[in-house]
């Protein structure tokens, strides 16, 4: 990810990212999705999985607060219906099984900010603040050591996936900015509706990421 973050080899349009959207595509040629899945938004994906209606969501940990809230009932799953899984594996792949995706929140400081701006947050995203947020499970602190502070049984097992891991990759649309992540968003869709192929998606996205990047 780096070498291509890096421009390395091609970029996006390199060979490592082409046989990504190649085995991308392999998998939506599965048809594993719900009818109408690309018309869907983010909260009827959620909702219809928390009704039981789907075996499995393609998502992160937000979605056991949001899909809850999503769901006809407003309830969602119990935690004993529940499950999770690391993506698999596939042969020949780069990585390891527990690299995982991460979506971050971001704070913005002024250069007119006081200097207390810089001890608050020092506070605020230390590890005993960070604790404290944990243990409600209102989401999953990026601090190691906090996992054992969270109460809910299912959110506490992936927490303590996430302190083993070695590689946490922000989500690639966030990273590439919102011009090029919307086209790789765009070319997720394309790819799996069959409307472009492995190589024009790869060019498309480091065409735009030239374009664009900071």
């Amino acid at each position: 990810m780096e070498a291509v973050y890096q421009g390395k080899n091609g970029g996006f349009a390199s060979p490592d990212v082409v046989k990504a959207f190649q085995l991308y595509q392999a998998f939506t040629a599965l048809q594993p999705f719900q009818k109408g899945y690309l018309a869907n938004t983010y909260a009827e994906a959620a909702g219809t999985f928390h009704d039981g209606k789907t075996a499995f969501h393609l998502m992160g940990t937000w979605d056991l607060v949001e899909g809850r809230a999503d769901s006809t009932d407003k309830k969602g799953l119990p935690n004993e219906k529940l499950g999770w899984i690391f993506f698999p594996e596939v042969k020949g792949g780069k990585g390891k099984a527990n690299d995982l995706f991460a979506s971050l929140d971001g704070w913005l400081v002024t250069k007119e900010a006081p200097k207390e701006t810089i001890d608050f947050m020092k506070v605020w995203l230390g590890k005993d603040t960070q604790t404290k947020l944990a243990a409600p499970g209102l989401f999953i602190p990026p601090v190691k050591g906090t996992a054992d502070a969270i109460e809910d049984p299912f959110l506490k097992q992936i927490a303590q996936e996430i302190d083993k891991s070695q590689w946490i990759q922000i989500a690639m649309d966030q990273l590439l900015g919102p011009d090029t992540g919307r086209v790789l968003n765009d070319a997720s869709a394309d790819l799996a509706s069959g409307n472009t192929t492995p190589e024009k998606a790869a060019k498309a996205l480091e065409a735009s990421w030239q374009q664009n990047k900071p």
